[in-house]
């Protein structure tokens, strides 16, 4: 239910740039992933922290709250194996 999520909230900034995605979330952003760049969005996560270099996603997927640049996290690398970022407008 990514991909109705963000459809219905519109979203406000997508790019395949991780460094520039990291620069436009912030804490309490819902963001979402296109894994495929397919246009749907497959996948839904919420922004529980940020600091200068990293930010922290939590997601139902496994019940987790991690770091993007943990390895149980791959928000991180979306972009780089062809998929999209975008934050949610809430």
């Amino acid at each position: 239910m990514a991909d109705t999520f963000a459809r219905y909230q519109g979203i406000m900034y997508s790019t395949t740039s991780h460094s520039s995605f990291k620069s436009n979330i912030s804490k309490g952003c819902f963001i979402v992933a296109d894994f495929d760049k397919d246009g749907d969005w497959d996948h839904c996560g919420f922004v529980t922290d940020k600091t200068s270099s990293d930010y922290k996603v939590a997601q139902h997927t496994s019940n987790y709250n991690a770091w993007a640049s943990s390895s149980t996290n791959s928000w991180d690398t979306i972009g780089s194996n062809g998929g999209k970022y975008a934050r949610v407008r809430t």
